[in-house]
């Protein structure tokens, strides 16, 4: 019965008149697929980000689920982004968009490493270019080049190949469009295409024993994940506070915001929920 009742209650709510309740106005528009940006003073709030607009062209925000693993790692995770909209005219807008993460890494034992201490730098940059084809119609394209480096401490002159893979740069290309079914319904389509990996490199400094320290660079081979691809669609419910992202696809695993590749391919979700006021 309790199903039931929040299937009607969902039903009702598509129903409603949509100007009563809709968000997805010429004026409001997703940010995580286009070039578009919060309103200048307004908030998004949820469970993986935490943003606000400085201006109508200028946002800032942070990913809140590294601070949240903060207390349990017991090492820093700490993580910035800020996204300015440079062009918006006759239905084009382009942002820039810059991610910055820094990851401490305490007492890491792992294949080849015994109580390694690294730390990660991982700096997303993004050109996002949107048009807007009429009421229904947005896409946009998106390009990112993802620098990262690792460099620690281990207790043992080991390659340290087991971080390598967090050492990697990547360019990467996305295509995505949205599809307005009503002011409170969109549908969500995303294509992410890595045509270049760069080897993962990761320097370490080791303790070889008798008071010697040897200094260890490694390169891993990327070629597992050289033309990565990832094809997701779903769907955004948007009223008037309340928004919830929800979609799945199949392709290599992207990690959200690092934007670094895996090179495993399976089904990958895509789930949000957040409030923008």
């Amino acid at each position: 019965m309790k199903w039931r009742a929040l299937l009607v209650a969902g039903a009702l709510a598509l129903s409603l008149p949509v100007k009563a309740s809709a968000y997805h106005t010429k004026e409001d528009r997703q940010t995580d697929f286009s070039a578009f940006t919060l309103h200048q003073n307004q908030w998004r709030l949820g469970l993986f980000q935490a943003e606000y607009g400085i201006f109508d062209w200028w946002n800032v925000g942070t990913y809140t689920l590294p601070w949240f693993l903060m207390p349990i790692s017991k090492s820093p995770a700490i993580n910035l982004y800020t996204k300015v909209k440079f062009l918006d005219v006759d239905g084009w807008a382009a942002a820039l968009r810059l991610n910055a993460f820094f990851i401490q890494l305490n007492n890491v034992a792992a294949g080849d490493l015994d109580d390694g201490d690294f730390t990660a730098t991982v700096f997303p940059i993004t050109l996002v270019t949107s048009r807007v084809f009429n009421d229904e119609w947005t896409a946009s394209l998106e390009s990112t080049w993802v620098q990262s480096a690792v460099r620690g401490k281990v207790d043992s002159a080991a390659d340290g190949s087991a971080l390598g893979a967090g050492a990697q740069s990547n360019l990467q290309f996305a295509l995505t469009g949205e599809y307005r079914v009503t002011e409170t319904l969109a549908l969500n389509f995303v294509g992410r295409y890595v045509p270049y990996v760069t080897a993962a490199r990761i320097t370490t400094n080791a303790d070889a024993g008798d008071e010697t320290e040897v200094s260890i660079e490694a390169e891993i081979d990327a070629s597992g994940v050289q033309n990565a691809w990832l094809l997701q669609t779903g769907f955004t419910l948007s009223w008037k506070v309340f928004n919830l992202q929800f979609g799945f696809g199949y392709g290599n695993v992207i990690f959200p915001g690092m934007k670094i590749v895996a090179p495993l391919r399976t089904i990958m979700p895509d789930f949000d929920l957040y409030f923008r006021f």
